[in-house]
C-alpha cells in the first residue's frame, strides 16, 4: 500500500488524483501453484476489508515478457 501522491505533490496515477491510496499488487501468473479464483476472491475480501470505495487503476491477464 503506498500513497497516490508523494511529498512533492506527484501523483502516481494522475488520472485518479482522488485516490489517496493505491494497494499495488503483483501476481506471478505462470507460477505453479497459482490458482486463479483463490487469488482473485483473496484479493477481492482483503480490498474489501479495507472499508474504502475503489477502483482498478491497471490490470492485465499475462506476465510481461
Amino acid at each position: 500500500m503506498i500513497p497516490n501522491e508523494d511529498a512533492e505533490g506527484k501523483c502516481y496515477s494522475e488520472e485518479n488524483r482522488d485516490c489517496a491510496w493505491i494497494i499495488k499488487t503483483r501476481i506471478h501468473l505462470t507460477h505453479p501453484e497459482y490458482k486463479k479464483e483463490a487469488t482473485e476472491l483473496f484479493l477481492q475480501e482483503v480490498i474489501r476489508a479495507t472499508g474504502f470505495d475503489t477502483v482498478t487503476i491497471y490490470e492485465r491477464d499475462h506476465d510481461p515478457q
